[in-house]
């Protein structure tokens, strides 16, 4: 009977020196401290690649973090913050550096700022005068985003402008 007692208190050691990656991580991913919790994660699972709950526990915590910078970077984006969603998505890429949805967001942000420069070169063009060079810029524009409103505004005014002269 000893010897059962013996074994099971050592069997209960064993699971939790297992566990306890598991357990520091989980305790900074609910203190909010995301990054330290997943950087611990990650650690233990490079130590310990043949562990399976560490690896579930570990991509199951990663994707929901890296979800939440997602959709944070999107809300960003949407809302004119462009440095915000940068930041975000770079920080989704830094846990999964093959999320397709962080590079698509990537490529929109410097699209989306190539088609802003075209706008206020649009713009200035059109306060001196030149208004093919603006319109022109602004068909770029509008070719790829249709419902851009700071190149449908200035569009509409180069259209008046014309239609006057």
């Amino acid at each position: 009977m000893k010897i059962y007692w013996v074994l099971l208190s050592l069997m209960m050691l064993v699971a939790c020196a297992t566990n306890r990656p598991i357990n520091e991580g989980r305790q900074l991913l609910e203190s909010g401290q995301v990054e330290a919790g997943l950087d611990l994660l990650q650690e233990a699972l490079a130590r310990s690649p043949e562990d399976k709950e560490l690896r579930v526990y570990y991509f199951r915590q990663r994707d929901v973090v890296v979800a939440r910078r997602l959709e944070a970077a999107d809300q960003a984006r949407r809302d004119g913050f462009p440095d915000m969603a940068e930041a975000g998505y770079r920080q989704a890429l830094r846990y999964d550096p093959a999320s397709q949805r962080a590079h698509a967001g990537l490529r929109e942000l410097a699209a989306q700022g190539r088609r802003d420069a075209l706008v206020k070169e649009a713009s200035q063009h059109a306060d001196r005068g030149n208004l093919a060079a603006a319109e022109a810029r602004l068909r770029v524009v509008l070719a790829e985003e249709p419902g851009h409103p700071a190149a449908r505004d200035l569009m509409r005014v180069i259209e008046e402008k014309n239609a006057r002269s």
